[in-house]
């Protein structure tokens, strides 16, 4: 998977489970594992502001990403 298409395919995964991804490129830290930052879009954060960016991984599991 390039960059590009793993940019992608993290945006959708985010977007699937309520987390809202930059652009920012993923970090791989061991073969088909990927650490990122994204913001979970938690009621105190679209409505109070506290969002807080934190680290989350995904798991290439042959074409597909999954939250680990």
């Amino acid at each position: 998977m390039r960059i590009k298409e793993l940019v992608t395919a993290l945006s959708n995964l985010c977007k699937e489970n309520g987390l809202s991804y930059g652009s920012a490129e993923p970090v791989q830290v061991s073969p088909g594992v990927w650490m990122f930052e994204a913001i979970e879009m938690s009621a105190s954060c679209t409505s109070g502001g506290a969002c807080r960016s934190r680290q989350h991984y995904a798991v290439q599991y042959k074409d597909k990403l999954v939250l680990s």
